[in-house]
């Protein structure tokens, strides 16, 4: 009979801690992750009708036009594949822009533009589809009167650029 080693319990305890650990840092297959109902409403968008709300004149006199976001707009949704419609009852994106002037700050303005993805969404507890907003975008610009057109065009843009982005994680979300 062979004494027992004092060192065989903790020898023990080590092999089973080893054993664990191993067993917890095994590779795991990352967890689906949960889309937004907001985003998942983006998915396989192939046409919308777009409208660009008419800018204030106090910003068109700035040289904001509206012209040069529907038609920067447009191509980037044709590229990405997603026709232009003027179907009644399409999914719509709408452009609003609003602004605010201080009098203590002459020379600034802040220009705020809200995107808004509206399509039919079916309210059960009223039994009906409604066309409402299902998806909202801002961006807002901060600047002096006479750089405020170029730095608002580029926001603008990149919120368009934004939108698209998260149309193609909603479709690829839905086709999981």
């Amino acid at each position: 009979m062979t004494p027992k080693s004092p060192d065989r319990p903790l020898a023990a305890v080590a092999l089973l801690l080893l054993a664990v650990a191993m067993a917890v840092a095994a590779p795991i297959l990352p967890a689906a992750r949960r889309v937004p109902d907001t985003l998942r409403s983006l998915a396989a968008l192939d046409r919308v009708a777009l409208q660009i709300v008419p800018l204030p004149a106090p910003l068109v006199k700035m040289g904001m036009t509206h012209g040069k976001i529907e038609k920067s707009w447009r191509d980037k949704l044709k590229r990405a594949g997603i026709e232009i419609t003027r179907e009644r009852g399409a999914p719509a994106l709408l452009l609003g822009v609003s602004y605010e002037v201080d009098d203590q700050v002459p020379d600034a303005v802040a220009a705020l533009a809200t995107l808004f993805f509206k399509q039919k969404t079916r309210i059960p507890r009223l039994g009906r589809d409604l066309h409402l907003p299902t998806y909202t975008m801002t961006t807002h610009v901060l600047a002096r009167k006479g750089a405020l057109e170029e730095k608002f065009h580029k926001k603008v843009d990149e919120m368009m650029d934004d939108l698209l982005v998260k149309i193609r994680e909603a479709t690829q979300a839905e086709k999981r």
